[in-house]
């Protein structure tokens, strides 16, 4: 039995010999130089692309077959264009496995690969040619020792995308590599990217088993590093580890012992992110795992301490649940403060990656120094849905001192449209507007342009709809009730569209829109009904020298980046209807009292300034204003009472804050009304009023030399009057005493 045994040994020894001798003389004598017009022209008739080989095709036998070539480049498909080139690559293979089709690598290796992909605008690439799967071909059993790529660079353009991407100084080393697995990956490049900006150094280490045919892939023992900038998140470092297992044929994922450290700079702030997921399998039948742990934190400028937890996973066909998603979060920001924490429990579907929250609830509070009593509490209650297309909130609870009603969402989050209705039983701006403990609250200065910059351009991508309501609104000493206003936003402009609320006893509705740009084009309608006219100057301009209730509707335009330049470009028309009031600060009718008493030792005119005391009422007043760069002009005021009539016309400087105003005071002659019975010898006489200076105190001028010429004139047409019968009643006699006479002759 040895005796067979060795014979075989000694024949298989003969026959290795005899092929290592028939290698050694080929390796010997052979050029390989010789065959590269046949490869080139190989290349060129079956793949269509130009092969250079520059450098020398070089055989070795020890330690084991191989073949080393210098400086080769492949151009394009159908092209000159360079698509490959490198500087060297040597690949050595075993013998003995050839004989039956096995290709058995010891090594490969490649230094200063340099290589262009492509994906054209219609998808495909252009490596397809190359790619293509010879269904000629008989299937052959692959195995590499190893494999060495240095210095090597990959290219991508994708031209569908209109994004390139590069590899640059690829580092390479595997171990065994077979058509089912890799180990000892060891993987070394550096990512640049233009859109997002992207430069980071990454680096891969781990084992790899592939199953194409079974579906089946497994990653053990990654570890995966990046180090650089990734769009604004700066100095980047990040590092995951773990092992994954995919098995798509049964839809199974398992994932193990993941870990994610995360740090890196946003702007001026430092951030910082840990992940961890003990166990995590997701199958179509069911889904089960541990708890899943995220912190993060975020300081510099502000501080941000975030943990979300997510416990109790399970789940089936294709849903996931969480028997609790809890996220607590904390914000500080100089005196702000703010600590909140959002639970519920949580569904998923995988298929859509729909999230539903169904049992949301919202608590905490913010400290904010400009609140009077310096915190806010938040204690609200819903349910909450988001996918990769949209996000869905439905809210209600109190918030500080309002209850609150939200029903709001995002559709499209690729171009966000906001959609909203919010409802709030009160809420008083007051409380959020006061000056910190121990501060002075700022000045308001009384001058064009105080108010600061008005630039909109920030909202030129919102889109939004929606509509709120405040059952009762305060903001200084401004009260409204059932506050109603609806909102528009796109294609570069903002609508409150309609609006309405009841203030100072009347109601305020119409419609405003504005351009979002940096300095922003506004078109108001107001329309105010039965409103206290004195309240509202009071309350809004701090002005009190007019009385009254009435309304207003105007239609207005302006343009600007400021109240300066919004004040000067008011353009539009006005019209007032006002009764049972008061123009304050003088007593026409007293003031003409005065006069009459004293009228022979008064000439020319009077100048005097306006009285905190003295006021003219009327039963009545009408105007219509049009208001051009920001210089109201009217010229049909008239107002009405028992004793006066007024008549006007003038300017009102809204950039200077001056006015300059013609009265004509026309007495009727009653001894009914404000001074009446003393003015009844005034009958018929008009008294321009110049009302001139100051929005805020102006002076008011009256023009005796004029009253006194009208009186004049009136008491001179009173004795006209009253002797014209008894001259047409003598010249009556003497006319019909000379036709007697002239009859008797």
């Amino acid at each position: 039995m040895k005796r067979p045994i060795r014979y075989v040994l000694y024949g298989v020894g003969g026959v290795a010999a005899v092929l290592v001798g028939v290698v050694g003389v080929v390796a010997l004598t052979f050029d390989p130089n010789t065959l590269k017009p046949q490869i080139i022209n190989l290349v060129k008739t079956e793949k269509q692309r130009t092969l250079r080989i520059d450098g020398d095709i070089k055989l070795s036998l020890f330690p084991s077959i191989g073949a080393r070539i210098g400086k080769v480049s492949l151009s394009e498909h159908q092209s000159d264009q360079e698509f490959l080139r490198l500087n060297e690559a040597r690949v050595s293979l075993q013998l003995w496995p050839l004989l039956s089709k096995r290709y058995v690598i010891d090594e490969i290796e490649v230094n200063g690969l340099h290589a262009n992909l492509i994906r054209k605008p219609d998808g495909t690439l252009n490596i397809a040619d190359l790619i293509k799967k010879d269904e000629k071909s008989s299937p052959v059993e692959l195995e590499i020792d190893h494999i060495k790529l240095a210095d090597a660079d990959l290219m991508f353009d994708d031209q569908q995308q209109k994004r390139k991407t590069a590899l640059k100084s690829i580092q390479l080393k595997t171990g065994e590599v077979t058509p089912k697995q890799v180990k000892d990956i060891d993987l070394a490049t550096t990512v640049v990217n233009s859109a997002p900006t992207v430069n980071m150094a990454i680096t891969l280490q781990g084992d790899a088993n592939l199953d194409p045919e079974q579906g089946r892939f497994s990653f053990n023992d990654i570890q995966f590093g990046t180090k650089g900038d990734l769009d604004a998140l700066k100095a980047m470092v990040l590092a995951v580890s773990g092992n994954v297992l995919i098995d798509q044929k049964a839809g199974s994922y398992q994932i193990e012992n993941l870990k994610l450290d995360l740090d890196g700079r946003l702007q001026q702030d430092t951030l910082n992110a840990k992940l961890t997921a003990p166990r995590l399998n997701l199958t179509q039948a069911k889904v089960a795992g541990e708890a899943i742990e995220l912190k993060a934190a975020i300081k510099g400028s502000k501080t941000v301490d975030a943990n979300i937890k997510i416990d109790g996973l399970s789940g089936a066909d294709q849903q996931v649940q969480a028997k609790q998603f809890v996220a607590q979060v904390e914000f500080k920001q100089a005196a702000q403060h703010v600590k909140a924490t959002l639970q519920s429990p949580l569904n998923l579907a995988m298929t859509t990656l729909q999230l539903n929250l169904p049992q949301l609830k919202l608590q905490g509070e913010a400290a904010v120094p400009q609140a009077k009593g310096g915190k806010v509490a938040i204690n609200l209650n819903g349910q909450a849905q988001a996918s990769p297309k949209q996000v869905a909130l439905k809210l209600a609870g109190v918030l500080d001192e309002s209850k609150l009603n939200l029903d709001a969402g995002i559709d499209n989050l690729a171009k966000p449209f906001y959609r909203f209705d919010l409802a709030l039983d009160q809420l008083n701006l007051d409380r959020y507007m006061a000056a910190p403990a121990g501060e002075k609250a700022p000045a308001t200065q009384d001058k064009p342009g105080a108010g600061g910059n008005i630039d909109l351009s920030g909202l030129k991508n919102l889109n939004a709809q929606g509509k709120a309501r405040i059952g009762a609104l305060q903001y200084g000493e401004i009260k409204m009730n059932d506050v109603a206003v609806e909102l528009k936003a796109g294609n570069g402009q903002v609508q409150l569209s309609p609006f309405s609320m009841n203030l100072f006893g009347g109601n305020l509705a119409g419609s405003a829109s504005a351009t979002t740009t940096a300095s922003p084009h506004f078109v108001l309608s107001p329309k105010v009904t039965n409103i206290d006219v004195g309240k509202m100057l009071v309350a809004v301009a701090k002005n009190d020298k007019l009385e009254g209730r009435g309304n207003l509707q105007a239609s207005l335009t302006t343009q600007g980046g400021s109240v300066e330049q919004l004040t000067r470009n008011l353009n539009g028309n006005l019209a007032a209807q006002l009764r049972d009031g008061a123009i304050k600060g003088i007593n026409i009718g007293a003031t003409l009292r005065q006069a009459k008493a004293s009228m022979g030792q008064l000439s020319g005119e009077q100048v005097k300034p306006a009285s905190a005391t003295e006021k003219t009422d009327f039963a009545e007043l009408l105007a219509s204003f049009a208001i051009r760069n920001g210089v109201a002009h009217n010229e049909d005021l008239t107002a009405k009472s028992p004793l006066l009539r007024l008549a006007g016309m003038g300017d009102i400087n809204l950039p200077d804050k001056t006015l300059d105003y013609l009265l004509k005071a026309s007495i009727v002659g009653t001894s009914k009304g404000q001074e009446g019975r003393e003015l009844d010898q005034l009958k018929g006489v008009t008294v321009p009023v110049r009302v001139k200076g100051s929005l805020l105190a102006p002076s008011y001028a009256l023009d005796y030399r004029n009253m006194l010429q009208d009186t004049a004139k009136a008491k001179l047409n009173e004795q006209l009057d009253k002797h014209k019968a008894d001259i047409q009643k003598k010249a009556g006699d003497t006319l019909t005493d000379q036709l007697q006479k002239l009859f008797k002759k």
